[in-house]
C-alpha cells in the first residue's frame, strides 16, 4: 500500500491526503485499492494486464452512456516509474459486491442482465 501511496503523491498531488485502503476482493490482473469515498485506484500485476490500461481510459467512456450498466469512469491514468513500470488508473469507485454465488441471488435475473449487457454494444 506504501507503494500506491508513493505514487498518488508523486504523479496525483491533489488526492495525496485521501484515505487509501485495499479493497476486500482482488483480482488476478489488477490489485485495486479506495481511494477516498469516490475512486479506486488499479495497478496492474504483470505487463500483459498494462495492456489493457490504454483500452480502458479510450473505451470505456465511450461505452458507458451505452451500455445497460454502471462502468467505472477513468479519472486519470498513472505513468510507470522507477518502482512500479507500468501504466496504472484511478476510477470513479461504484459500491457493490463481487459477482459470486453468494451474492448473485437470481440467477435468472443475472444471466438477463449480463446478456443484455454483452448484446447493447
Amino acid at each position: 500500500m506504501s507503494l500506491v501511496r508513493r505514487l498518488i503523491t508523486r504523479q496525483f498531488p491533489r488526492w495525496a491526503d485521501l484515505p487509501l485502503r485495499p479493497v476486500a476482493t482482488n483480482g488476478w490482473d489488477n490489485q485495486t485499492f479506495h481511494l477516498g469515498d469516490g475512486m479506486s485506484v488499479r495497478l496492474p500485476t504483470a505487463g500483459e494486464y498494462a495492456l489493457a490500461v490504454d483500452k480502458e481510459h479510450r473505451w470505456l467512456p465511450i461505452l458507458a452512456p451505452r451500455v445497460p450498466l454502471r462502468i467505472p469512469t477513468p479519472l486519470a491514468k498513472g505513468e510507470p516509474d522507477e518502482e512500479f513500470g507500468f501504466h496504472w488508473s484511478v476510477y470513479e469507485w461504484i459500491d457493490g459486491d463481487p459477482a459470486g454465488i453468494d451474492t448473485i441471488g437470481d440467477l435468472t435475473d443475472f444471466a438477463d442482465n449480463l446478456a443484455a449487457f454483452l448484446a447493447s454494444q
